[in-house]
């Protein structure tokens, strides 16, 4: 398995995030997707989705808490591909672990949510339209 890099990457990103694609967030052969407006919390006494906002544009995730993630950016992807996600390092080195899987489905369109745990012995503050996450590419054959 191989991942698409140089111009068979940057074609692609322009398909799947038409408008939203950015050069700028190409990083080695990933593309960097941010925070968006909508995300979940396990302390939430509504249990209901919460929303970040120019008054609100932070969330912050306290030690052994879950949360639910959503990117900004509404992926699509091919069907003879697949998408490989994570969180970035910078973030990792705190404790925040992505638990909900690693990979995008061929034919999958929307945001991607990342189930994350803050594994760390600090609050981990994240904000909105900030990149935290990569999603890299690779091409089904047969």
């Amino acid at each position: 398995m191989s991942f698409l890099s140089g111009n068979s990457l940057e074609n692609l990103l322009k398909s799947v995030l038409g408008s939203q694609y950015d050069p700028d967030r190409i990083e080695q052969a990933g593309y960097e997707l941010s925070l968006g407006d909508e995300y979940y919390r396990t302390d939430s006494d509504s249990g209901i989705k919460e929303q970040l906002d120019d008054k609100k544009s932070q969330i912050s995730i306290k030690p052994g808490q879950f949360a639910l993630l959503l990117t900004k950016e509404i992926v699509e992807v091919p069907d003879k591909f697949m998408g490989f996600i994570s969180i970035k390092f910078s973030q990792k080195k705190k404790g925040l672990v992505n638990i909900s899987g690693f990979h995008v489905d061929p034919g999958f369109k929307g945001k991607i949510k990342f189930s994350v745990y803050n594994a760390g012995p600090k609050t981990i503050t994240l904000d909105r339209g900030a990149p935290f996450f990569v999603i890299w590419f690779s091409e089904l054959t047969e």
